[in-house]
């Protein structure tokens, strides 16, 4: 796994049956239908979820064992003993029902009870190498040390890889005569051992002896099955990831590393290898088909590893100057989620040439550092900000108004493009050059006003100053200013909107045409949607380029998705979400048909009282039929 420190570590405890028992814990983390985590009581958890699967698998010996495993890992013992009694009954594979049987009764302080059953198996099946090391726990339960330790040796004899074993019994001579090392060497010229070596190969590697630890690796691996154990490569890729040894991980690990099978646990060490080594397309790719399995459980490690890649990519492109810069402005007409010929632009009114028009502009913001070289560098909070609040008004006013809105975004074209934001305040007569920079696709009417926000960030609080500007002579009409918290505009948009639509009122013949749609989006709430709204302008510019990324896909639509759910009734939340799905399925449909369960889910909540939710289903259909197809 992946530390908080960065480095590849290894899993150095031995996997038993029953891993990290929560029976203390008060509640259980689970995951819903979307992948959200949530916590359940243990009782209601063993009530509504463990005793009634338990009863829906009670005729299937698999399915049975597999609720059972599930239960004891969450520190069931005592609560599923009538499963293991029928398990035992009916399993035909008499090893696992005995072994199962007897380690409730383990869990639960009866050993005696837990050697019957055991030594009832023996007697009947012979013996086994994991039989036998349950029955050693049994007896060392019981106080008869010696006898423990002389079954677990004859349990190696038979089965040199138990892991449980092994280590068990490594640590009992290391206690008594520090000769654990020697066990190790004894287990290993045993017929078919394999475990023996990796842990050896850990001691050539301490001792910098590299061609001594891949001999035995590969003398190893010769002989484990396929796959091999996840415990294994996690050890291998982590010692020799501890020491540095990169190149040798890959080797070793890559061509046996099976995603179904292993998983996140060595994925880590896999990713973590392409990063430092540089291969950065196929930590790329292993990245992408680990966010494919739709693992809700793996996503806080994702998402890091998403980030490091996005670090790297950046640090790998070619460093700017002011000369060789090339900006170029992408104008959005109304809201971004409203695109021309989008299957919802019939939701809303065409408005003639006649009505108010109005552009808006930010990406501009003042901040601690004064730094005037160009950086690259991912999104920034405060970034996000400067170009989410011209998105949200020019939102806002085209669809609550008569009035034609705009928005101005200016895109640095270098490299694999981005969006650009500048570290000084625009003057009026720069921003008024907007309108003059995108004659070859934008109509030939200018926007008659232009609103131009920018951030400041310096100081314990953030502010937002605003400028109105009349196109036609270059007049600032208006200015405001407004401090709030840290991300907050939400404490001041109402005052914002209040001041703006007043000027707008006496400049213009502009008129509100209903209440605004985002009534329901208060406080943290409405941080949240212009935080989404800024991701959903990534996600156009990223459809419109074919040789641009997106960085932390899968976070933008899952997030939006989430957001979407926590606002059913809110129709902007909806059509922000078919931007945002439509424009990934053009970009990476593999993704988006990863979704397809949790969006027909989706789907199924969406209220009947909203009057355009026939337009919105029938647009989630058409985007996942083609990704299906």
């Amino acid at each position: 796994m992946t530390s908080k420190d960065n480095s590849v570590m290894t899993n150095d405890t031995d996997e038993s049956m029953v891993q990290n028992p929560s029976s203390e814990k008060k509640t259980i983390k689970a995951y819903d239908g979307f992948g959200r985590e949530i916590e359940v009581g243990r009782d209601e958890w063993l009530n509504n979820v463990l005793l009634p699967h338990l009863k829906k698998s009670w005729d299937n010996a698999d399915e049975l064992y597999q609720s059972i495993y599930n239960g004891f890992n969450d520190g069931f013992f005592a609560e599923v003993e009538d499963a293991c009694k029928r398990l035992y009954e009916i399993d035909e594979i008499k090893e696992r029902g005995a072994v199962v049987l007897a380690v409730s009764y383990l869990q639960t302080n009866r050993p005696a009870e837990a050697k019957k059953v055991l030594l009832g198996y023996i007697e009947q099946q012979g013996e086994s190498g994991i039989v036998l090391t349950n029955l050693a726990k049994a007896e060392s339960a019981l106080g008869a040390d010696a006898e423990a330790e002389r079954i677990l040796w004859h349990a190696l004899e038979l089965e040199p890889n138990q892991e449980n074993a092994l280590a068990w019994y490594c640590a009992l001579k290391q206690e008594s005569d520090g000769s654990s090392l020697e066990v190790l060497k004894t287990v290993a010229t045993m017929p078919d051992s394999w475990r023996a070596q990796i842990w050896l190969a850990r001691e050539r590697l301490k001792e910098s002896d590299i061609d001594g630890a891949m001999a035995l690796y590969r003398e190893s691996l010769a002989k484990v099955p396929d796959p091999v154990p996840t415990e294994i490569l996690m050890q291998i890729s982590g010692d020799l990831g501890n020491k540095g040894h990169l190149p040798q991980i890959l080797e070793l690990t890559v061509p046996r590393y099976r995603i179904d099978v292993h998983g996140l646990p060595v994925a880590n060490n896999l990713l973590k290898a392409y990063h430092d080594t540089g291969l950065l397309d196929r930590m790329r790719d292993l990245l992408k088909q680990l966010q494919l399995k739709q693992r809700p459980d793996w996503k806080k490690h994702l998402d890091y590893w998403e980030h490091q890649l996005s670090e790297a990519d950046l640090s790998s492109e070619q460093k700017l100057s002011m000369e060789d810069i090339k900006v170029a402005l992408l104008a959005l007409e109304g809201p971004v989620w409203l695109r021309d010929g989008h299957p919802f632009s019939g939701l809303f009114p065409v408005k003639g040439q006649e009505t108010p028009f109005i552009a808006f502009v930010g990406s501009s913001v003042t901040q601690q550092s004064d730094n005037s070289e160009i950086q690259l560098q991912q999104s920034t909070n405060a970034g996000r900000m400067t170009r989410s609040l011209p998105l949200f008004l020019s939102e806002y006013f085209s669809v609550n108004t008569n009035a034609r809105t705009r928005v101005y975004i200016p895109w640095v074209e270098n490299n694999s493009g981005g969006f650009a934001l500048s570290g000084e305040m625009f003057s009026d007569e720069a921003i008024m050059s907007y309108h003059d920079g995108n004659k070859d696709y934008l109509p030939a009417q200018k926007p008659a006003y232009t609103v131009y926000t920018h951030l400041i960030t310096q100081g314990k609080n953030w502010e937002v100053k605003l400028r109105l500007i009349r196109t036609v002579d270059t007049k600032c009409l208006a200015e405001f200013s407004y401090v709030f918290p840290e991300f907050s505009l939400s404490k001041v948009v109402d005052a914002l909107l209040l001041d703006l639509s007043d000027v707008l009122f006496q400049e213009t013949e502009m008129e509100f045409k209903s209440k605004s749609l985002l009534k329901s989006l208060e406080g943290s709430e409405f941080d949240h949607y212009l935080f989404r709204l800024e991701q959903a302008l990534a996600v156009r510019c990223s459809a419109a380029r074919k040789d641009r990324g997106l960085s932390n896909a899968t976070e933008i639509l899952e997030g939006t998705l989430h957001f979407c759910l926590n606002h059913l009734d809110s129709l902007p939340v909806w059509l922000l979400l078919t931007c945002v799905v439509g424009g990934m399925a053009r970009k990476d449909s593999p993704l988006v048909k990863s979704f397809t369960d949790k969006i027909e889910l989706l789907l199924t909540k969406l209220p009947a009282e909203l009057p355009e939710g026939n337009e919105v289903k029938a647009e989630f259909h058409r985007i996942l039929s083609e990704v299906n197809s």
